[in-house]
């Protein structure tokens, strides 16, 4: 998989803590339900976390914003993009401190897209800190 290599401006910067802000509220409230790794904390694997640290670490120097502010993910199937969407989503609800987040998870068809909201769900469900 190719990396992206982003580098300092004087439009942007990088943030590491709150890059990792995010890859710790993934690992430290989401987990699996179902399956071999039922219970088991959502650990990102290499790809997941250098996507998420890219996506949140990310800001401008002109306000302190996200870089980025919309994700556009193609990777194969069972890649384990669903739980990723639906963990960045929970915190971008939960974790990120805007008062009225707004998520929105997109697929090419309702079904599709029910699944990331299903799965979110189930984080919450399973986790008495996200409940």
């Amino acid at each position: 998989m190719a990396t992206l290599t982003l580098t300092e401006s004087d439009l942007y910067y990088f943030d590491p803590e709150a890059a990792d802000k995010t890859c710790r509220f993934v690992e430290k409230f989401c987990r699996h339900w179902e399956g071999k790794w039922a219970g088991h904390p959502f650990t990102l694997l290499d790809w997941q976390r250098d996507l998420v640290r890219n996506l949140f670490g990310w800001k401008r120097r002109a306000d302190n914003l996200r870089r980025f502010r919309e994700l556009y993910l193609l990777t194969g199937k069972g890649a384990g993009k669903t739980p990723l969407l639906a963990a960045i989503g929970l915190y971008c609800l939960l974790g990120d401190g805007e008062a009225a987040p707004h998520v929105i998870s997109m697929a090419s068809s309702f079904e599709q897209a029910n699944l990331t909201f299903d799965c979110g769900k189930k984080f919450t469900l399973i986790s008495p800190d996200l409940a």
